[in-house]
């Protein structure tokens, strides 16, 4: 099938002020459409295809022979000839100066030697048409553009390059296995041998059905969570009242956004922004403080701190180092950060890592290898400067020591009821109060849990701060798997299909007919990955989201 005959042109870059802009032109007329807009019109005739040339584009309007004068712009261009073209026809590229007005005169000029204004997505079309690409690459293309995020990107990448057709290959002929079996018990029924195995035939192939079934769900799963990603990583402030979440939020701004005062219950509602940290796309939540509280009002907004907690990619728990933890915030710290109970009794027994480790060095330089949900959760000890034990410019390299409190009149070990004393180490202190930044230092180390030290009001370890903050939103990105098939809506609606197909062929698969039925809707639908589309409003859905030029 061939491209409709006339020439189109289209703006390829964004409109606005820039050094260049590209403008396309493609179509039969493609070249003698370019030689009647520029003065070098034998020049350009006799240029060979794919080398660049200098042209002045001019306006043929203007009767005057001087060419200062109906110059519109000196540009540079490539002549390419059909059918090696990004589209398959005669084209032209044309790279000019920037900006709003030039690139606008040029395609008037264009238009006026009789070219059309291109439609969204119709060089891709055309070359789709052509043959040049398949629908696949046309969607692939689109994604690579409208990428939000770099896990986005690198699945739109990996379609790009050919891994998504391998995927689609591998399963069609798993599909074909199961259904070859399923139609040779249908075929030789009769005979004696294939009737002794269909017993066995049947259950291996239920098998092979559920694996395929099992693994399509994993992959809808996992197109999920890239959809999700690219609205922005959540991530939620959390933590027992007045220890700073607020600060923080408005601190991680560069904003006062959120109110902050000393009374307690504060903030009573999710308080959100949307923000770019390290070039990922967050949505940050200010959360309620939690706390046992009387008001009807505040538990409200405790229990949506709950739920944000829970839908959080990445939690950071504000905590003070002015206070002991509160009676369930332990368990609260646990709970969010995803420590099981063999977690806990690990770290009772001491033997989860050795004391004089720097959690922050291990998560800072991306070395997450026993992270999980832990990795993405974040102890922020805050106001370090109120502690005791606390001296302005104490802060080091040593600064995440596991460590333990000794009272100077009792001389025993000081611990609340959330520290185990078991194998550590102790340190004398020159003041009989007991140290809740020590305590609290020491707790996350026998969880496992990255923690900074900080004073968000006095900006004390405040680089550090947002180095973890960075780190930890860059590792939720990085761990994402990518899906292998989906990578837009359409994808998923025929996965999600397919899906059903299959779950029907794996509850039937004894009655061979109806799930060979099932099987073969099944690869059809999977060719529909792969262009056998036959709805001009299918492919109408997929150009329309691109963008004219491409």
């Amino acid at each position: 099938m061939n491209a409709p005959a006339h020439t189109i042109a289209a703006l390829s870059t964004p409109p606005g002020r820039g050094a260049l802009a590209v403008i396309r032109l493609t179509g039969d007329g493609s070249h003698d459409i370019f030689a009647g807009v520029i003065a070098q019109k034998e020049k350009f005739g006799k240029e060979p295809p794919r080398r660049i040339g200098i042209y002045t584009v001019i306006d043929n309007a203007v009767p005057n022979s001087d060419t200062a004068e109906t110059a519109v712009d000196e540009v540079t261009a490539i002549k390419y000839n059909a059918p090696g073209s990004y589209t398959g026809e005669d084209m032209v590229e044309i790279f000019c100066h920037g900006g709003t007005i030039i690139p606008a005169m040029i395609l008037d000029r264009l238009f006026r030697q009789g070219a059309k204004a291109a439609g969204r997505g119709e060089f891709s079309r055309r070359a789709l048409v052509n043959g040049k690409i398949g629908i696949l690459k046309v969607e692939s293309i689109r994604e690579l553009i409208d990428s939000q995020t770099e896990t986005h990107l690198r699945s739109a990448r990996l379609a790009y390059f050919g891994k998504q057709s391998e995927s689609i290959e591998r399963l069609k002929q798993e599909v074909i296995a199961v259904l070859s079996d399923i139609e040779s018990r249908i075929e030789f029924d009769e005979d004696d041998d294939v009737a002794e195995s269909k017993q066995r035939l049947a259950s291996a192939n239920k098998e092979k059905l559920a694996m395929i079934v099992a693994e399509l769900e994993d992959e809808l799963r996992r197109g999920d969570r890239i959809k999700a990603l690219d609205e922005g990583i959540i991530v939620t402030i959390a933590g027992p009242a007045n220890a700073g979440k607020s600060s923080l939020f408005n601190e991680i701004l560069g904003y006062d956004r959120s109110i902050v005062h000393d009374r307690p219950g504060t903030t009573r509602d999710i308080v959100s922004e949307r923000l770019s940290i390290d070039g990922v796309t967050v949505k940050l939540f200010d959360s309620a403080g939690i706390r046992e509280t009387g008001d009807a009002v505040e538990r409200l907004g405790i229990d949506r701190t709950r739920a944000a907690v829970a839908e959080a990619h990445v939690i950071l728990w504000v905590t003070s180092a002015a206070e002991a933890f509160w009676d369930d915030e332990c368990d609260g710290i646990l709970s969010a950060a995803g420590v099981t109970e063999e977690d806990k009794d690990n770290a009772r027994k001491g033997s989860q890592r050795s004391q004089d480790v720097d959690i922050y060095d291990n998560y800072a330089n991306g070395r997450e290898e026993d992270c999980g949900r832990m990795g993405r959760f974040v102890v922020i000890i805050n106001k370090i400067d109120k502690d005791d034990y606390y001296e302005p410019g104490s802060l080091g390299t040593d600064s995440t020591d596991v460590i333990d409190v000794v009272n100077t009149d009792t001389n025993k070990i000081s611990t609340n009821n959330c520290i185990d004393t078991d194998n550590s180490r102790t340190i004398t202190l020159p003041s009989p109060s007991k140290s809740h930044l020590i305590d609290k230092k020491r707790f996350c180390e026998r969880y496992m849990l990255k923690y900074v030290e900080t004073s968000i009001t006095q900006k004390l370890n405040r680089e550090r701060l947002f180095d973890t903050i960075g780190a930890t939103v860059r590792s939720v990105m990085k761990d994402v798997p990518v899906p292998a098939i989906i990578i837009n809506e359409r994808h998923r609606g025929i996965m999600e299909a397919m899906v059903g197909d299959l779950r029907d062929a794996l509850e039937n698969v004894e009655r061979e007919e109806i799930a060979a039925h099932c099987l073969k809707t099944a690869l059809n639908r999977l060719a529909e990955f792969s262009g056998h589309i036959g709805s001009d409003e299918v492919l109408n859905g997929i150009f329309e989201r691109f963008c004219i030029g491409k």
